[in-house]
């Protein structure tokens, strides 16, 4: 007998997956940067984690998170979104730039051993692009509005 796993909505699963990976990787990025600031002595190893990061976690979990976000609005409201989903579409659109931002700069400081003002850059940025998916997620969550 086979048992078969039936997704009842893939397309919010699929939204749903890539924001818990997006978060789950954001959040982890943040403390990979503030622990490559408190412990000079592994710096490098830790801000190399921190790209990789950003590379293997980050990255795919936006595009996935992004792409089955707009799956769910072109079939669930194709003509008028309602305002939460618009909170969403405001962290997610500068957002890209923001992750932009912190893969060039987790990049750079891991070329640099992950010291120096790069770093301090890292643990400024990672914890306010959580913030803003937070606030994201909260509009997603409770529905305002």
């Amino acid at each position: 007998m086979m048992v078969c796993f039936v997704v009842p909505n893939f397309r919010v699963f699929l939204h749903v997956f890539g924001a818990m990976a997006l978060v789950g990787g954001v959040g982890a990025l943040a403390v990979l940067s503030f622990a490559t600031r408190s412990r000079p002595d592994h710096s490098v190893l830790l801000s190399r984690l921190a790209f990789r990061t950003f590379l293997l976690v980050v990255l795919p979990a936006f595009i996935v998170m992004r792409v089955g976000a707009q799956l769910v609005v072109d079939k669930e409201y194709p003509g008028n979104a309602p305002g939460w989903v618009g909170v969403g579409f405001i962290v997610t659109e500068p957002g890209l730039i923001v992750l932009i931002a912190i893969g060039v700069i987790a990049f750079m400081s891991s070329r640099r051993g992950g010291s120096g003002r790069l770093a301090t850059a890292l643990a400024v940025l990672a914890p306010i692009y959580l913030l803003a998916l937070g606030i994201a997620m909260w509009a997603m969550t409770t529905k305002p509005g």
